[in-house]
Protein backbone atom coordinates (compact mmCIF):
# COMPACT_ATOMS: atom_id res chain seq x y z
CA UNK A 1 0.00 0.00 0.00
CA UNK A 2 2.91 2.37 0.59
CA UNK A 3 3.41 2.91 -3.16
CA UNK A 4 -0.23 3.83 -3.79
CA UNK A 5 0.04 7.44 -2.52
CA UNK A 6 3.43 9.06 -2.04
CA UNK A 7 4.13 11.44 0.82
CA UNK A 8 4.03 14.28 -1.73
CA UNK A 9 0.62 13.13 -3.06
CA UNK A 10 -0.86 13.02 0.43
CA UNK A 11 0.58 16.35 1.56
CA UNK A 12 -0.68 17.99 -1.65
CA UNK A 13 -4.19 16.63 -0.94
CA UNK A 14 -4.25 18.04 2.62
CA UNK A 15 -6.41 21.17 2.71
CA UNK A 16 -4.37 24.30 3.43
CA UNK A 17 -6.81 25.23 6.20
CA UNK A 18 -6.38 21.99 8.16
CA UNK A 19 -5.24 23.13 11.61
CA UNK A 20 -2.29 21.68 13.50
CA UNK A 21 -0.39 22.50 16.68
CA UNK A 22 2.36 24.99 15.82
CA UNK A 23 5.21 22.66 16.79
CA UNK A 24 3.89 19.47 15.15
CA UNK A 25 6.50 17.68 13.06
CA UNK A 26 5.65 15.39 10.16
CA UNK A 27 6.51 11.73 10.78
CA UNK A 28 4.86 9.84 7.94
CA UNK A 29 2.27 10.05 5.16
CA UNK A 30 0.70 7.53 2.80
CA UNK A 31 -2.51 5.59 2.20
CA UNK A 32 -4.95 5.27 5.09
CA UNK A 33 -6.72 2.24 6.51
CA UNK A 34 -10.20 3.81 6.85
CA UNK A 35 -9.98 6.83 4.54
CA UNK A 36 -7.72 7.17 1.48
CA UNK A 37 -5.07 9.52 2.89
CA UNK A 38 -3.06 9.23 6.15
CA UNK A 39 -0.63 11.65 7.82
CA UNK A 40 1.15 11.31 11.17
CA UNK A 41 2.63 14.18 13.16
CA UNK A 42 4.25 14.34 16.59
CA UNK A 43 4.44 17.16 19.08
CA UNK A 44 6.04 17.47 22.52
CA UNK A 45 2.85 19.05 23.90
CA UNK A 46 0.65 17.14 26.37
CA UNK A 47 -2.11 15.05 24.83
CA UNK A 48 -4.82 16.78 26.87
CA UNK A 49 -3.64 20.20 25.62
CA UNK A 50 -3.40 19.05 22.00
CA UNK A 51 -6.88 17.50 22.16
CA UNK A 52 -8.34 20.76 23.52
CA UNK A 53 -6.58 22.81 20.84
CA UNK A 54 -7.72 20.50 18.04
CA UNK A 55 -11.32 20.45 19.31
CA UNK A 56 -11.33 24.24 19.08
CA UNK A 57 -9.61 24.49 15.70
CA UNK A 58 -11.66 21.71 14.08
CA UNK A 59 -14.91 23.37 15.12
CA UNK A 60 -14.07 26.93 14.02
CA UNK A 61 -16.77 27.36 11.39
CA UNK A 62 -14.81 26.26 8.34
CA UNK A 63 -14.48 22.82 9.93
CA UNK A 64 -17.21 21.24 12.09
CA UNK A 65 -16.72 18.41 14.58
CA UNK A 66 -19.33 15.75 13.96
CA UNK A 67 -18.03 13.23 16.52
CA UNK A 68 -15.70 13.39 19.51
CA UNK A 69 -14.97 10.51 21.86
CA UNK A 70 -12.24 8.73 23.78
CA UNK A 71 -10.88 5.69 21.95
CA UNK A 72 -12.65 2.44 22.86
CA UNK A 73 -9.47 0.71 23.99
CA UNK A 74 -7.58 3.69 25.47
CA UNK A 75 -9.31 6.48 27.41
CA UNK A 76 -6.18 8.69 27.14
CA UNK A 77 -6.60 8.74 23.35
CA UNK A 78 -9.11 11.11 21.74
CA UNK A 79 -10.77 10.51 18.38
CA UNK A 80 -12.33 13.39 16.45
CA UNK A 81 -14.28 13.30 13.23
CA UNK A 82 -14.61 16.64 11.48
CA UNK A 83 -16.08 17.78 8.17
CA UNK A 84 -15.52 20.80 5.97
CA UNK A 85 -18.35 21.90 3.74
CA UNK A 86 -18.58 25.69 3.76
CA UNK A 87 -15.38 26.94 2.18
CA UNK A 88 -13.33 24.95 -0.25
CA UNK A 89 -13.70 21.34 -1.26
CA UNK A 90 -15.96 19.21 0.98
CA UNK A 91 -13.77 16.99 3.14
CA UNK A 92 -14.03 14.45 5.97
CA UNK A 93 -11.21 14.04 8.49
CA UNK A 94 -10.69 11.52 11.29
CA UNK A 95 -8.04 12.51 13.80
CA UNK A 96 -6.64 10.28 16.54
CA UNK A 97 -4.72 12.10 19.28
CA UNK A 98 -2.68 9.76 21.48
CA UNK A 99 0.08 9.93 24.09
CA UNK A 100 3.48 9.07 22.64
CA UNK A 101 6.76 9.05 24.54
CA UNK A 102 6.19 12.16 26.65
CA UNK A 103 4.42 13.97 23.81
CA UNK A 104 1.51 13.42 21.47
CA UNK A 105 0.99 11.57 18.21
CA UNK A 106 -1.61 12.93 15.78
CA UNK A 107 -2.85 10.42 13.22
CA UNK A 108 -5.05 11.95 10.53
CA UNK A 109 -6.99 10.06 7.87
CA UNK A 110 -8.91 12.18 5.39
CA UNK A 111 -10.71 12.26 2.09
CA UNK A 112 -12.35 14.76 -0.22
CA UNK A 113 -16.06 14.20 -0.75
CA UNK A 114 -17.10 12.36 -2.74
CA UNK A 115 -14.14 10.03 -2.17
CA UNK A 116 -14.20 9.08 -5.84
CA UNK A 117 -12.32 12.37 -6.42
CA UNK A 118 -9.23 10.67 -4.97
CA UNK A 119 -6.89 9.62 -7.81
CA UNK A 120 -6.55 5.81 -7.87
CA UNK A 121 -9.49 5.49 -5.46
CA UNK A 122 -10.47 2.07 -6.81
CA UNK A 123 -6.92 0.80 -6.24
CA UNK A 124 -7.04 2.07 -2.67
CA UNK A 125 -10.35 0.25 -2.11
CA UNK A 126 -8.78 -2.95 -3.41
CA UNK A 127 -5.74 -2.45 -1.18
CA UNK A 128 -7.94 -2.48 1.92
CA UNK A 129 -10.05 -5.37 0.67
CA UNK A 130 -13.27 -3.51 -0.10
CA UNK A 131 -13.62 -4.46 -3.76
CA UNK A 132 -14.73 -7.97 -4.63
CA UNK A 133 -13.92 -9.31 -8.08
CA UNK A 134 -15.52 -12.26 -9.85
CA UNK A 135 -18.68 -12.40 -7.77
CA UNK A 136 -20.24 -14.91 -10.18
CA UNK A 137 -19.58 -18.38 -8.60
CA UNK A 138 -19.12 -19.95 -12.04
CA UNK A 139 -16.25 -17.54 -12.76
CA UNK A 140 -14.67 -18.09 -9.33
CA UNK A 141 -14.80 -21.90 -9.74
CA UNK A 142 -12.82 -21.77 -13.01
CA UNK A 143 -9.88 -20.09 -11.30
Amino acid sequence: RGELFSRQDVMAALPADFPLPDDASLRDAGPGARLPYRIEWRTDARTRDVAGLMRTRLDDGSWTIVQSAPADNDPATVELRSARSGSGEPMIAELRIAPSGGGTLLLLEFSPLPASLVPRYEEWLESIGLVVHDVDPAVAERR
